[in-house]
């Protein structure tokens, strides 16, 4: 007898067999519905791409360990608040590092137009009654940057002076403008060892902060004159050489009281720095010499006010406080609020070298301190982290602040670690924007107009080459490589009714008809050979609504690993004062979490 495994088996009866082949093509059919059914995006003839998932199912915001809502984890102590007496002016016990910035513009969030049951002719009216503004501008602010002793090693050892910002670039180049406070002067000189106090950093760094983003540097701290006059002239030198505007520092007292500006569309900010001289060491401060402002409240005052008669938006840096203490003293407190009260519109702090609470005083954000952003102190935790700020302003106002909280690693470069809303999210707009782009690769740029919710897109002879519907309202729109192709994209944040467009899933019976938030993702096709055909508009991705709106977007690579993200803040349908930040990044037919 043959052994089993060798044996030949009976065939089945023919009935059987055909019964096994129906069972076995249902299943690949319900494995086909079952894929289908978790790829909810929108079927579209110009993009068989568009069947991917909805991203807001599986897109999350990124927060503190600590943040319990609000703002807890702005200081090391976690939700550790601070109360002062009521001032002068008149207004009300201020709690330092609550959750205040939303209120910062006056309005806070919201109007609340972005309700479920309502038309679009309602939805759209609503929006044209607001005031037509044009693109907010975004600064960013961080704490104490030192390229000296370790971090100028490992720069060498990497033979790349920008190394030490390498992870951060994106967040830094997300400004419109972008500060620090450089705690060190740029002059040629010997090495700089650990555990030296007297600092310095090559000249060459100076091109290697404009690469990174940085715009606007304070000098005013007591490491600038660590190398004398020349030092300090050196610094100056090299940051406008490099593209950086500078203050409070300069050859004299007039020229370091004088403020840095900037002008960004239309608006001029300027820029002062003033340094305590509780720690600052003799012949710091500038006089008939080089050297610092110092935090002397008539002079200061002087200054700041003389700079808000010339400027829309005044930003004042301080260097004061005790070093690696998580609260702000008294003298803190009280340069800020003088620094507001004589017209100051926002204050950033420097030098405890950890980060501590911010408040709102008098309708201004006060940060006391931002902590490390790039320095060597590695030897705790504390002064590893650092703060940055990222802030939306419109019409010289505060309208929406982001936290974003860094984390220096062991070759002191700094990372970002987690984000976070400090108070409502931005609040609807009626958008004016035009940009340029050669979205087509033909070596001419199209113009990309936003008006009153529509996007129209002409040529450089200003013939149209596309125009949204009007059953859309546009908030805003981004230019970028979404997609990681090598292909820029145009990406689109649109309301609209219904979930779906003409062509939908085909299990969706009904299209609903709520207002929703979507993201539209398009790229530029080329006309063809023809001399009269025109590029057109191709559709890569449409999502159905998303389950949360978003406000705010910019595309950015955050991970060092050359592919593009897309970083939002997203807000809530129902609730105006909700927003958390997210991170999306395109999968290849859709957008998943990437953080």
């Amino acid at each position: 007898m043959k052994p089993l495994s060798a044996a030949r088996r009976p065939s089945p009866p023919e009935g059987l067999r055909t019964l096994t082949l129906l069972l076995a093509l249902l299943s690949v059919l319900g494995l086909l519905l079952v894929l289908l059914l978790v790829l909810p995006g929108e079927r579209n003839p110009d993009a068989e791409k568009a069947m991917g998932k909805d991203p807001s199912r599986v897109l999350s915001g990124v927060t503190s360990e600590n943040e319990k809502g609000g703002d807890a984890a702005v200081g090391v102590e976690g939700n550790a608040t601070i109360r002062v007496e009521e001032n002068e002016a008149g207004n009300d016990e201020s709690n330092v590092g609550g959750n205040h910035a939303g209120s910062v513009a006056g309005s806070g969030g919201s109007t609340g137009e972005e309700t479920l049951a309502e038309s679009f002719e309602s939805f759209r009216a609503r929006r044209m009654a607001l005031p037509e503004t044009g693109p907010p501008i975004t600064l960013v602010a961080v704490g104490d940057v030192m390229l000296s002793r370790y971090v100028a090693r490992v720069a060498r050892e990497h033979e790349n002076p920008g190394y030490p910002l390498e992870q951060v670039r994106w967040l830094l180049q997300s400004g419109n403008i972008t500060l620090g406070n450089l705690e060190n002067p740029l002059t040629p000189g010997r090495e700089i060892k650990v555990p030296e106090m007297v600092l310095r950093a090559d000249p060459e760094m100076a091109v290697a902060l404009k690469e990174a983003g940085f715009t606007v540097m304070s000098l005013a701290n007591n490491h600038v004159p660590d190398f004398g006059h020349q030092g300090v002239l050196d610094t100056l030198h090299h940051l406008t050489a490099a593209g950086i505007t500078s203050m409070g520092a300069g050859e004299n007292e007039t020229a370091a009281y004088a403020p840095g500006f900037v002008t960004v569309e239309g608006t001029t900010f300027a820029f002062l720095g003033f340094c305590s001289d509780v720690f600052l060491p003799p012949g710091y401060g500038a006089a008939d010499h080089p050297g610092v402002a110092l935090i002397q409240q008539e002079k200061m005052a002087a200054a700041i006010a003389d700079a808000a008669k010339k400027a829309d938006f005044v930003v004042v840096a301080l260097h004061a406080g005790t070093e690696y203490d998580p609260t702000p003293d008294d003298t803190q407190v009280q340069a800020a609020r003088q620094a507001v009260d004589a017209g100051a519109d926002l204050v950033i702090g420097s030098h405890p070298h950890v980060i501590q609470p911010h408040e709102v005083y008098r309708g201004k954000l006060i940060y006391y301190s931002l902590g490390n952003f790039v320095f060597d102190q590695l030897w705790s935790e504390e002064t590893r982290r650092g703060l940055a700020v990222r802030l939306t302003l419109q019409n010289n106002q505060i309208l929406q602040a982001e936290h974003w909280e860094v984390y220096t690693d062991d070759q002191a470069r700094p990372q970002v670690q987690a984000a976070w809303l400090a108070g409502d999210p931005m609040p609807p707009q009626r958008l004016f924007r035009e940009e340029q782009a050669d979205l087509n690769a033909d070596d001419h740029q199209e113009t990309y107009t936003l008006r009153n919710g529509r996007l129209t897109v002409t040529d450089h002879h200003k013939a149209l080459l596309w125009q949204s519907p009007e059953e859309w309202w546009i908030d805003d729109f981004y230019v970028g490589d979404i997609t990681n192709d090598g292909r820029q994209n145009l990406s689109l944040s649109v309301w609209r009714e219904g979930s779906y467009g003409p062509y939908r899933p085909f299990w969706v019976e009904t299209n609903d008809t709520l207002v929703r938030n979507h993201l539209f993702v398009y790229q530029m096709e080329p006309g063809g050979e023809h001399p009269l055909a025109k590029p057109s508009l191709k559709a890569v991705w449409q999502s159905s609504h998303l389950a949360r709106p978003n406000h705010q977007a910019f595309i950015a690579e955050i991970d060092g690993d050359s592919q593009n993200h897309l970083v939002v803040v997203q807000g809530d349908y129902e609730d105006p004062q909700a927003g958390e930040i997210a991170f999306w990044k395109w999968n290849g037919w859709g957008f998943s979490p990437s953080r």
